[in-house]
């Protein structure tokens, strides 16, 4: 990775992690706060999963970058599932089915990381790659 890039993702990262501490204050006065904030997680998630989507597919990538980008993701479907699930997403009019096995990983996901990203990354992890 070039050193561009290595500040670019510091970068997004700063502002990624700066955006989602700040969802509790933003909603702090609303009766669903909860529910909200896991809607602003589920949609940044979905908007980065949508916009990786088209390069899992392509030809155009090293089987290294297309493994990366799957594993990218898996991490992003479990993390949506999280979300959908916390925040009772469907009463927000958001078409999702999980399937009972997913359920059960995104709540276990969830409960062993207290919801925190960072936290349920390693776990996801164990998911895409079982030892």
């Amino acid at each position: 990775m070039d050193t561009d890039m290595i500040l670019l993702k510091a970068q997004f990262e700063a502002f990624r992690n700066y955006f989602t501490s700040l969802l509790p204050t933003i909603f702090e006065h609303d009766k669903e706060k909860d529910d909200k904030v896991w809607l602003a997680k589920y949609l940044l998630w979905k908007f980065e999963r949508d916009l990786l989507a088209p390069f899992d597919i392509q030809g155009k990538l090293s089987p290294h970058e297309r493994e990366k980008i799957s594993h990218r993701l898996f991490q992003l479907q479990v993390l949506m599932d999280v979300a959908y699930i916390r925040g009772q997403l469907e009463g927000y009019g958001i078409p999702r089915i999980i399937d009972s096995y997913a359920a059960s990983q995104a709540l276990e996901v969830f409960q062993q990381s207290e919801g925190y990203e960072e936290l349920m990354l390693p776990l996801i992890d164990k998911l895409y790659r079982p030892e």
